[in-house]
């Protein structure tokens, strides 16, 4: 088994697979948030008249209001691994260390704040906040993976246990929406030898934390952390293929920011010290 280098030039289109992947998912929630935004809409509708009348109410909002503010983040540790890569024999096993190769994407509409950050040496972060001024959804994703070719037909574990921590903070009132969710997971890509991208035949994100709120005066922050968070994916492989295998964090998130009176903010950190492939022959 050996590594293929990133000088071999796929990682542009790599990158254009995993927006896509993101994409679609993330256009999947816009169009159900937009559905079910608009069923409910009446109702919240006359809930705001109905409380907009009552003497007070908007003064006592007016002076509660704040956007969500960020808190600093427990340190993230980095799980043991080798100084160097190590093959294992019999079923072998290979485990590769830093550097490895690292790519981020985004997109969004209306509003919003973006920020990304993924490097060789496995360290990855996002700041995923719309509705700071105004309304806004947005997402972004950050991976960090590498490329391998198996010596024989077979079956492929792809395993890594990275270290990571998360928070969200959201606010809503006058019943604005203030949703996200954040996660982590895998992808692998096949390769043709000469190129050509053949398909992902894995992809997965592990939800660790959703939000969804429409309040008349509601605020909220949760946070997590792992020092070692087992991700397991299992494929087919064979030696006309390479394969690329990504660990990936990420985040959507929409805020009706309508007169500042929704946001949203998610935030991540995560380090991947290595990447385990275990192979087994037919």
């Amino acid at each position: 088994m050996r590594t293929v280098p990133a000088a071999h030039g796929t990682l542009p289109r790599s990158k254009e697979l995993l927006t896509k992947a993101f994409d679609d998912r993330f256009q999947a929630r816009v169009k159900a948030n937009a559905q079910a935004a608009s069923a409910g809409e009446p109702t919240r509708e006359a809930l705001r008249a109905a409380f907009s009348a009552v003497p007070g109410v908007k003064e006592a909002l007016g002076k509660k209001r704040t956007r969500a503010q960020a808190l600093e983040l427990p340190r993230v540790g980095k799980v043991p691994a080798p100084k160097r890569p190590m093959v294992r024999l019999g079923s072998v096993q290979v485990i590769d260390v830093p550097p490895f190769q690292a790519l981020t994407g985004q997109s969004g509409t209306g509003n919003n704040e973006i920020n990304l950050s993924a490097d060789p040496s496995g360290n990855m972060s996002f700041t995923i906040a719309p509705g700071l001024d105004d309304s806004g959804s947005c997402q972004g994703w950050c991976a960090i993976g590498q490329a391998f070719v198996t010596p024989d037909a077979g079956i492929l574990e792809f395993q890594a246990t990275p270290s990571f921590s998360w928070s969200c903070v959201w606010l809503s009132e006058w019943w604005r929406q203030a949703a996200g969710t954040v996660f982590i997971g895998q992808v692998i890509n096949r390769w043709q030898i000469d190129g050509p991208y053949i398909d992902t035949p894995w992809s997965s994100q592990s939800n660790l934390f959703s939000f969804d709120d429409y309040n008349l005066a509601d605020d909220g922050f949760q946070q997590g952390e792992s020092s070692g968070y087992d991700l397991t994916a299992t494929i087919q492989c064979d030696t006309s293929v390479f394969l690329e295998c990504w660990v990936w964090i990420g985040a959507y998130s929409n805020a009706d920011g309508s007169n500042g009176q929704s946001s949203a903010l998610n935030i991540m950190q995560a380090n991947v010290s290595s990447l385990t492939l275990n192979y087994w022959d037919w």
